[in-house]
């Protein structure tokens, strides 16, 4: 049965798509996030890197594994920020940034 849902991209109503919630690794997402945050108020890091570091350590620390952080990337919403990146350094190297 699973292999013939998977080969007709169809849903296999048996199993279950999602994995349950790991309420026990809550906190140290919690703290990761708040540190992050914290650390790029008192300017220790750029917040870019300060991220970074913060995905590492819920990934090695197994709050989510590397599975479902690759699901959870919309490929729509990536192209929409690179977009916008390029058009805002293309605004500052114009002097248009400065004009307005």
């Amino acid at each position: 049965m699973a292999a013939a849902a998977d080969e007709a991209d169809l849903i296999n109503m048996s199993q279950p798509r999602s994995r349950s919630y790991r309420r026990k690794k809550a906190p140290v997402a919690i703290i990761a996030l708040a540190s992050v945050v914290a650390l790029a108020a008192l300017n220790v890091m750029p917040i870019g890197g300060l991220a970074v570091l913060g995905v590492a350590a819920i990934l090695l620390l197994r709050c989510i594994d590397a599975e479902e952080a690759w699901e959870s990337i919309n490929g729509g919403i990536l192209v929409l920020i690179f977009a916008m990146l390029a058009i805002g350094i293309g605004l500052e190297k114009t002097g248009a940034v400065e004009a307005s």
